[in-house]
């Protein structure tokens, strides 16, 4: 289980790696003009733009657990893995501490496992967080988000960049309507700057790296028609 952190992952030396945090710093230096954007926005605008207001606590504590661990209560039960969040109480819980009756009111959040990551259903997550521009996976037919990177979406020189993620530049499915490929990604957009980052950075770019693939496609469809012989007079 990887250190559940905020902050993007750190560079190795090796070619691939120094392309990709060569651009995410150059991603780091979009982040201060579109935080002065911002503060000149009026409210209506920071809605329309994704503004978000503020990040519960409860989602950061949630970044920075680890799941999939013996319950310390239930040490000597079966199938006692930590593999629930209790939003109420800020607690990674297994299913008995779960079925107890202490939590039957609070929020619970299932988490599971998918490509050495944990991730959690969008159903349950969009109820308590905008998960707006994060990009969801298909783990056992459902509809997950992960709260880190997962390992096998590329980055780097693979990936341009108006098609990867705004903070750890992996690849995105769907550049035109998803702009992290993470929980951690957007929250860490956010606060990258005196905590008022909008979850929408490199915009322009992305917008005009799409444009320019929709032109190439287009350009790919046309073709000549069967030639046709001039009939004889």
């Amino acid at each position: 289980m990887t250190d559940s952190s905020i902050p993007p992952p750190k560079c190795q030396e090796t070619k691939d790696d120094d392309q990709q945090c060569e651009q995410t710093v150059e991603a780091e230096e979009k982040v201060e003009d579109i935080s002065n954007a911002v503060e000149e926005m009026e409210p209506e605008e920071q809605e329309e733009a994704g503004v978000e207001e503020s990040i519960p606590d409860w989602v950061h504590s949630l970044l920075r657990k680890k799941f999939f661990k013996g319950c310390l209560v239930h040490d000597a039960g079966k199938q006692n893995e930590t593999n629930k969040y209790c939003i109420t109480c800020d607690l990674a819980a297994c299913k008995h501490c779960i079925s107890s009756g202490s939590h039957d009111d609070h929020k619970v959040l299932k988490i599971h496992h998918h490509s050495y990551q944990d991730v959690v259903p969008l159903s349950e997550m969009q109820d308590h967080f905008d998960c707006k521009r994060v990009q969801p996976y298909k783990c056992n037919k459902k509809t997950i988000v992960s709260l880190h990177p997962l390992p096998h979406c590329g980055s780097g020189a693979q990936c341009q960049a108006w098609a990867c993620c705004d903070i750890c530049r992996r690849k995105l499915f769907d550049p035109k309507q998803y702009h992290f490929c993470c929980i951690s990604c957007k929250v860490h957009a956010f606060y990258k700057n005196k905590g008022k980052i909008p979850p929408l950075l490199l915009q322009s770019r992305r917008m005009v790296g799409l444009e320019r693939v929709g032109r190439s496609e287009s350009s790919k469809r046309k073709r000549k028609g069967t030639p046709q012989r001039a009939s004889l007079p």
